[in-house]
């Protein structure tokens, strides 16, 4: 019997060759085949061929003939062996797709990510790789109805390009990573001896472990982490100020010695953070862009803790550039924890929200997160039908007020304080929150000694629902709306399990100061991640709610906010329900814990519309402008006030509790008692807040201006930077009179009245 390979050579039958085909098919699906179905596949072929009665067999019949033995031992590997039969086909197009992308920068520049600068040849190198990784994602990880979804814009895989890799967002653990120091390629680093030491290492070990993941890089409670540190660097001031009075035979005044190191250390705080803003707003990581970093603060009460975040606060609102030319800085994004406990009139760090107040009218950010339940007197009639504030309810259940993480022992050593409990979740990125997570009892607390974790967490991935593309769909098709939503709820569930598989297997030595230092796990660098990934979460995302109740029956989600029974609360009750019953399996039936995501569409809010269009054409008040909403938010074009929106926004916020924030549009940023006042309501509301005023900047004369300009008022200069909310987070909406952004969401700019 001889075989006719595609080049007309001949060469004998040989079943080992047949055999180490299908173990590759096998390997890729993790499908372990017995000898009991290496002996049936092996029969079946050689009676086909013996049936076939060729002397000389193609090697596409051989094909054939593998195929049908696969099908009746593992259709999973058959359907893998299938896969990959015309490889080298598949990899032209893949690289054909590749050169098209790299073509295109050097003719259009990307603007799908307001934090890329395509024009960087760091960035035209990632995301040319970027372009044919994702074709190798989608030719090796999804199914043929996967790809159909994902192309027709039923559902949208974030990050795609990046998901073969690694991870997503992440709570890193900053302080954990420092204490008694680390070690990172083979290199030894101690302990920080002071402030200004600490600050440089933060930003050396952010850029590292932020470029070895996709979305947010979060350090929760920075106050916390470098308060110990500030300390240090205290003692040390204090210590050179007594050698220098004894230098001089002087008389030590110990309230002289204090304003002396206390001014010292704030130097070195303010140094510190105009580091981090100079280093994340100018070095680009190596995936090509600028990491998305956040820092979170407001609830340290010691002195050392409060005065980084005043800091942090101060270095932010004062700018960054030249004499005359300063403007806030866009990262690290700024998260002020805050609780009427804390931070209300009369209370211990009133002076620190007041801060925060007037940072946020000269910077937009901090955002504020409250950790607060809401006032009942506040929510409306619609709302109270479900609201479910778990991150407030694990907060007052167990934040113990008055104790720090990290403290000093007897030899300035930074320890972790025993009676400290992980109470706070602080955002990833811009919305995305973590399920709160027990030491014990999982995702319940075993009983009332157990505590939570948040801190040194993170999210495994992201995918989102096209919730107009589904409704027309159905409506087209004849077939009810739920049935049509569980199928692709069950498809991204499909996927969500696959990645989780895919992760586990990951070495800890993929990212060795994350996993082996502390960062997020402690194991050794031959360790899998799994126990890790086990505590992650994986998000269920929405866009484009205001469009599908418009498609339903023709209101917005505004003229629905007061409806008990409106379609979109209905579907997003739907939505929850399903991610809650995947909570509830956790570990039963379901592998990873589940969370529900308003996703903040940037890019996407156009590709959605257009697939939109492609498959359903223009529908007035849905298809017919250029974006589609982000998430739950009323429209950017009502004519509401920030009250209004943020009564309107209620309840589709706490139902969105994987992923939410609230966002309100103001005029002026000098009026800084109104932005207080709506601050202060959406922190009675328990909400994730942030504040948007449009601001300008002329790069010739240095005017500052609340709103969009094409021109300065002041020199007529045409040349202006402007900074504008992308979604729940800053960018850059003109740059020297070009934007940063794509033309949806610039459309979308153009239209907000509310946001």
């Amino acid at each position: 019997m001889k075989i006719v390979k595609k080049n007309e050579t001949l060469v004998d039958y040989d079943f080992s060759k047949i055999k180490k085909a299908v173990s590759k098919s096998a390997n890729r699906v993790d499908v372990v085949l017995s000898d009991e179905d290496w002996k049936k596949i092996q029969t079946i072929v050689e009676n086909e061929l013996k049936n076939s009665g060729q002397q000389y067999v193609p090697v596409s019949q051989m094909h054939v003939y593998v195929e049908l033995a696969l099908d009746k031992v593992s259709k999973k590997v058959a359907k893998s062996y299938r896969d990959y039969r015309n490889y080298k086909q598949d990899f032209v197009s893949m690289m054909d797709e590749t050169i098209k992308t790299v073509d295109q920068l050097n003719v259009v520049a990307d603007r799908s990510n307001a934090n890329c600068t395509s024009a960087l040849i760091c960035t035209q190198r990632t995301l040319a790789y970027n372009a044919f990784s994702k074709q190798l994602y989608r030719k090796t990880f999804l199914s043929k109805d996967e790809i159909a979804a994902v192309d027709d814009g039923y559902i949208y895989v974030h990050d795609i390009s990046s998901r073969l890799l690694t991870y997503n967002c992440c709570l890193f653990d900053m302080g954990k990573v420092l204490q008694g120091g680390f070690e990172w390629e083979n290199i030894g680093y101690n302990e920080p001896k002071d402030a200004r030491t600490a600050c440089n290492l933060i930003s050396d070990i952010t850029l590292n472990c932020a470029s070895m993941q996709y979305g947010g890089f979060t350090i929760p409670e920075i106050d916390s982490v470098l308060a110990p540190y500030a300390e240090k660097s205290y003692k040390k001031w204090l210590a050179e100020y007594k050698k220098m009075v004894e230098m001089c035979d002087g008389v030590y005044d110990e309230k002289k010695a204090d304003e002396f190191a206390i001014s010292k250390v704030i130097k070195e705080l303010e140094q510190g953070f105009q580091g981090f803003e100079h280093t994340f707003n100018t070095v680009a990581s190596s995936r090509g862009d600028y990491p998305f970093t956040t820092f979170t603060g407001g609830c340290d009460e010691s002195r050392f803790g409060a005065l980084v975040w005043s800091v942090a606060l101060r270095v932010r609102r004062q700018g960054q550039g030249h004499p005359g030319h300063k403007r806030p800085a866009i990262f690290p994004k700024l998260v002020f924890l805050y609780t009427k406990d804390l931070h209300a009139e009369g209370k211990k760090l009133h002076w620190l929200y007041l801060e925060g107040i007037e940072t946020s009218g000269a910077a937009m950010y901090p955002d504020w997160l409250s950790l607060d339940l809401p006032e009942e007197d506040l929510v409306t009639t619609a709302a109270k039908v479900h609201y479910e504030p778990a991150i407030a309810k694990v907060f007052h259940k167990y934040h113990k007020f008055g104790v720090s993480r990290w403290l000093l022992d007897e030899e300035n050593n930074v320890q972790e304080n025993p009676n400290w409990v992980d109470s706070i979740v602080s955002p990833m990125g811009c919305r995305a929150y973590l399920s709160p997570l027990y030491k014990d009892g999982g995702l319940t607390p075993a009983n009332e000694f157990d505590t939570p974790i948040f801190t040194g967490r993170f999210n495994g991935g992201a995918i989102s629902l096209n919730l107009p593309m589904i409704l027309r769909k159905a409506q087209t098709e004849g077939k009810d709306f739920f049935e049509v939503l569980d199928y692709y709820l069950n498809m991204i569930d499909s996927l969500h399990v696959r990645t989780f598989d895919f992760l586990c297997k990951l070495k800890a030595s993929c990212n060795p100061v994350a996993f082996c230092m502390g960062g997020l796990g402690s194991l050794k660098p031959t360790d899998t991640i799994a126990p890790l990934v086990e505590h992650a979460t994986f998000s269920y995302g929405f866009t484009a709610l205001n469009e599908l109740q418009e498609l339903y029956d023709g209101r917005s989600l505004y003229e629905a906010k007061d409806d008990p029974e409106a379609f979109s609360y209905k579907v997003l009750s739907y939505i929850n329900e399903y991610v809650e019953t995947k909570k509830r399996d956790w570990k039963k039936g379901t592998p990873y814990i589940a969370a529900i995501y308003g996703t903040p569409a940037e890019s996407l809010c156009g590709t959605q519309l257009q697939q939109f269009r492609k498959k359903y054409g223009v529908i007035e008040k849905v298809s017919d402008r250029a974006y589609f909403t982000n998430s739950f938010h009323m429209h950017v074009s009502e004519n509401i006030t920030p009250f209004q929106k943020q009564d309107a926004e209620f309840r589709y916020f706490h139902l969105a509790s994987g992923g939410h924030i609230q966002y309100c549009r103001f005029s002026s940023g000098m009026n800084l008692e109104f932005i207080s006042q709506c601050v202060e309501r959406a922190m009675k509301l328990g909400y994730y807040f942030g504040v948007n005023i449009e601001k300008s900047f002329c790069n010739d004369c240095g005017t500052e201006v609340d709103d969009g300009i094409e021109s300065c008022p002041h020199c007529g200069s045409h040349n202006i930077t402007t900074i504008n909310r992308v979604c729940g987070y800053l960018g850059y909406s003109k740059v020297a009179g070009d934007t940063k952004m794509n033309d949806a969401k610039m459309a979308e700019i153009n239209d907000r009245k509310s946001m």
